[in-house]
């Protein structure tokens, strides 16, 4: 006699679809995301070695009151402070940090980051598009010279043309002091020099430069004047050549013409005229040789 099937309780199905969801959602140990967390607002710190130096107090309020209406929508990335347990630095998220604390938040959402912190923020920064032309220049710098990377590498990290990189290093051409002066006056909320014009000023060479300089620290001086002065400087540099003289068919067939006649007329040549044609012919003969 055949056994009969047992049909399984229904309140054991039930237990064992709801056990196979929550497996179906546990974090496993070797996941390949970083997953996050909360962070206590006053763990978390800035760091000091970031590329970016100045925040515009506007935009930290403005998204203070964003993150107020909508809340948190982006977790910022975090490393262990090496130097405080329990501690992180920022990686990136440095503004959402600052809106916190405006809002008198507790804490962040926060993506914990075991990489190189420094690469990642700089790359991170880097990729902003309010970084200005010398700070980005010299996280550019910072980068190359921790990682030991060529152009061609942080312009494939950047996504970035190698020709962008370059230009925007040779920015580093001009002096520390200027460059200082410069940034302390965007950071002041100054007019930002544009990095079209800090290009043109650091390529141009030194006599020129020392005429530019002033200028731009003015703010009186344009791409289009910058570029004018650099070709100017070019063209008074190059030795100036003359054209080659053309030879005109007219005076060929002339002087041909005559000495057809001269030889015509059995003309007598005196020693000094016999002296001129034999140069004429000698110069001739080589002129022809170049052809």
């Amino acid at each position: 006699m055949a056994a009969k099937t047992r049909k399984p309780s229904p309140l054991l199905q039930s237990f064992g679809q709801q056990a196979q969801e929550r497996k179906a959602g546990i974090i496993t140990s070797d996941s390949r995301f970083n997953h996050s967390f909360e962070a206590a607002v006053d763990r978390i710190h800035p760091d000091p070695n970031q590329a970016r130096r100045r925040f515009d107090e506007e935009e930290v309020r403005s998204l203070a009151a964003t993150m107020a209406d909508k809340g948190q929508l982006q977790p910022v990335l975090l490393a262990d402070d090496p130097e405080r347990h329990g501690h992180f630095v920022l990686v990136a998220g440095e503004r959402r940090w600052r809106a916190a604390r405006l809002l008198g938040w507790d804490s962040l959402l926060a993506i914990r980051y075991e990489g190189d912190r420094r690469v990642a923020a700089l790359i991170e920064n880097l990729q902003r598009v309010d970084l200005s032309p010398i700070e980005e220049a010299r996280g550019l710098r910072q980068l190359m010279r921790d990682e030991g990377l060529n152009q061609v590498q942080v312009a494939a990290a950047l996504g970035k043309g190698k020709r962008d990189i370059s230009a925007t290093l040779s920015i580093l051409g001009l002096p520390d002091t200027l460059l200082d002066q410069l940034a302390a006056a965007g950071a002041a909320g100054g007019p930002e020099v544009s990095k079209n014009l800090l290009v043109e000023v650091a390529t141009a060479a030194e006599p020129v430069q020392a005429r530019l300089i002033p200028l731009l620290l003015s703010g009186k001086l344009t791409v289009r004047a910058a570029r004018e002065a650099k070709a100017g400087a070019d063209a008074l540099s190059r030795p100036a050549t003359k054209p080659a003289p053309r030879l005109s068919p007219a005076a060929v067939q002339g002087l041909t013409q005559r000495i057809e006649a001269m030889r015509s007329a059995a003309t007598l040549l005196k020693p000094r005229d016999r002296e001129g044609l034999s140069r004429l012919r000698d110069a001739i003969d080589a002129l022809l040789g170049k052809g």
